[in-house]
């Protein structure tokens, strides 16, 4: 899966679908270009059949191109299988859904977990083109991410790799919270509510000058700092890219560029911003099912 070059050759066209929390999108995807964009809500708390449903909605309202369908989706990936980690989806084993998802597109499917696709993405077309190895880490309302070793997606034995979000904050304690809990958009807005004592959504956190907010949003940017730098001991990127609408937000990478200064310089990787924005499962989807080929 190595990065992309100024001569590459024009890809295919391939209908491309991102199936998240509170979205479907889909569209049709040549290299990093997406055309014909379809976006709906997702149902409430999907099970399979729901999901199935939407993605064999959404799809057809997609121009005829021919070969598989990428799919990213939340959730883990597992031999065609998906498992929730966390509400989010009605999935709480692994269900198959490749298969389902085949029979009612009437067509070959490709699967990949959606934090993955985005990071299969920035690589190729985006912030990580031309390096060897990085981690795609986005801060979003909840917390995903994927990992680039030595120009390869690790997708991981149970299709966990690179579910940062996932990890605890004390590792010797699998009760203690996990970092998405404390350091994600949700968890920001949760805890600022908390002290404010009254809503206080991630974005006005982050631009409101009370202390109090303030000293969360350094603990935030501590622990995601925390989990970089444990990320550089683990797999050694090259640079770490950040997305999702909280890493991207103003003021935040600078936040999480001085918190690593904390830290011994091997532990520090550059640290740059996500360039292709909300359609990049679509684009990363896309560019896994051509490595696979045509199915």
């Amino acid at each position: 899966m190595p990065g992309g070059s100024d001569d590459e050759v024009e890809t295919p066209p391939v209908v491309a679908v991102d199936v998240g929390g509170t979205k479907v999108a889909a569209g049709i995807v040549r290299g990093a270009a997406v055309s014909d964009r379809v976006q709906f809500a997702t149902p409430p708390r999907p099970g399979i059949g729901a999901l199935v449903d939407a993605v064999r909605d959404i799809v057809a309202r997609m121009p005829e191109v021919p070969g598989p369908v990428a799919v990213a989706t939340a959730g883990l990936v597992r031999k065609g299988a998906l498992q929730a980690l966390n509400d989010t989806f009605d999935v709480p084993d692994w269900e198959p859904f490749q298969a389902p998802l085949a029979q009612a597109l009437g067509r070959p499917v490709v699967l990949l977990n959606d934090a993955q696709a985005a990071t299969c993405g920035e690589y190729r077309y985006g912030a990580g083109r031309g390096a060897a190895s990085m981690v795609f880490l986005t801060l979003s309302t909840g917390i995903g991410g994927g990992i680039v070793a030595d120009g390869r997606l690790l997708t991981g034995h149970q299709g966990l790799a690179g579910s940062i979000g996932q990890i605890r904050l004390d590792p010797g304690n699998p009760g203690s919270p996990r970092l998405e809990e404390k350091a994600s958009g949700a968890g920001l807005a949760r805890l600022a509510t908390a002290v404010a004592g009254r809503p206080v959504p991630a974005d006005r956190a982050l631009a409101d000058d009370d202390p109090a907010l303030q000293a969360l949003v350094a603990e935030m940017a501590r622990l995601v700092a925390g989990a970089i730098a444990g990320l550089a001991a683990t797999v050694d990127p090259q640079l770490v890219v950040i997305g999702g609408g909280l890493g991207l937000a103003p003021g935040v990478l600078d936040k999480l560029r001085a918190t690593l200064q904390a830290y011994p310089p091997l532990y520090r990787p550059a640290l740059v911003a996500a360039v292709l924005g909300h359609d990049v499962g679509l684009v990363g989807a896309a560019d896994w099912r051509s490595r696979l080929g045509s199915g």
